[in-house]
């Protein structure tokens, strides 16, 4: 939402985009739209005029038309309309919520096996939007060729730049046996589109720390990249004096597991995004401010079984309470030795394998840490 977007463009990112906005229900639905649109107005922040543009509202829908209408309501606020072909959650399998999108089958990933739709929907829109263009996500497919002929097929029909995420729909951790080797993004297959058709391309996945983004645009030849799961914890993960970045990069990309540098940045980073939420308050239920918390403190919820407990009757709506959280782990830990920090929110279902001393045999240990240390202070909260 808004106030996470500015947050990380302080921080770095210059193009970001909004959400995926079902546009079925966007179009039918004016409450819909205020509460899952929020770049109506301006964003004026400090002597920045808009500092939410450039911005790109990301539709998904499976009808030409209804994406057309849900587009042009989007034209005069964005920057570009981008058509995801790259959501492989469930709601996208059944095209949503069947009370609020009762005619949509499916969207995002699910729509790459039917590329005459694809082409149908990325021509509409490119043809019918006067002010702004059309851009695409999708995801690669088991074999180059597809990944090939559907990046060509989207640049014929309009689109003016492709965002290719390195992953197929089924790499995804409810899919696999969530092997590290089996969830990583694959940079290989995006080199080839980037080679193969004339607009720009956005490379996606496995962008953790900043080193991965500078490999990833070296190995690929793209024009940039997207992270989005890894930016969640690190809003600054493209800042160049980021430590946990240099860290990353040089210890095996873990982050480092003590210090006080670290902590000190995951509450100033927590304090700046509850002050941009509330100067730009979102409509969306439930508020987002205290599962944006939970992954930039992540790494330390899970190492301090009382802060999960705290966190925990932390109220969704109550921000000053959410600074009181804050408050005390600064006074905690400024007499208090910070604890070895685990794995990251990114790598939180990755799980580690090793051979066994004794028999050779290979042992595979949850590395989720939530798993471990929130269950036992009776914490569920992983939105």
């Amino acid at each position: 939402e808004r106030a996470f977007r500015l947050l990380s463009r302080r921080h770095g990112v210059t193009l970001a985009y909004t959400p995926m906005i079902h546009a079925e229900p966007f179009v039918s639905n004016a409450t819909y739209r205020s509460v899952y649109f929020d770049a109506w107005e301006a964003a004026r922040d400090d002597s920045v005029e808009d500092a939410d543009r450039p911005l790109i509202a990301q539709l998904g829908g499976d009808d030409p038309e209804t994406m057309l209408r849900a587009a042009k309501y989007l034209e005069p606020h964005v920057d570009a309309v981008d058509v995801n072909f790259g959501c492989p959650t469930t709601d996208a399998r059944i095209g949503g919520n069947s009370q609020m999108s009762p005619r949509c089958q499916c969207y995002g990933a699910f729509l790459l096996t039917n590329l005459p739709l694809m082409e149908q929907i990325v021509n509409t829109l490119a043809v019918g939007l006067r002010d702004v263009p059309v851009t695409a996500k999708m995801r690669i497919l088991d074999t180059d060729d597809e990944t090939l002929a559907v990046a060509k097929a989207l640049e014929r029909a309009g689109a003016v730049a492709l965002c290719v995420h390195g992953r197929t729909a089924m790499q995804a951790p409810r899919h696999q046996d969530r092997d590290p080797e089996k969830l990583a993004a694959r940079w290989e297959p995006i080199a080839k589109v980037c080679q193969a058709v004339g607009i720009p391309v956005i490379a996606n996945g496995g962008i953790e720390v900043i080193d991965d983004a500078y490999r990833c645009l070296k190995q690929t030849g793209a024009a940039a990249v997207m992270s989005a799961e890894a930016l969640l914890e690190d809003p600054d993960l493209f800042e160049h004096d980021n430590h946990r970045n240099v860290a990353g990069a040089q210890r095996n990309r873990e982050p480092p597991r003590s210090g006080a540098n670290q902590l000190g940045r995951m509450v100033r980073l927590a304090r700046e995004y509850l002050e941009l939420s509330s100067a730009f308050p979102s409509s969306l239920e439930p508020l987002p401010e205290k599962s944006h918390l939970y992954k930039i403190l992540y790494r330390l919820i899970v190492a301090d079984k009382e802060l999960a407990r705290q966190f925990k009757k932390c109220p969704e709506d109550d921000i000053p309470a959410m600074r009181h959280l804050l408050d005390g782990i600064e006074a905690r830990y400024s007499s208090a030795e910070v604890p070895p920090l685990d794995k990251s929110w990114y790598r939180r279902w990755r799980i580690a394998k090793s051979a066994s001393p004794d028999t050779g045999t290979v042992v595979v240990a949850w590395s989720n840490p939530y798993a471990v240390a929130l269950r036992e202070a009776a914490v569920s909260y992983d939105q």
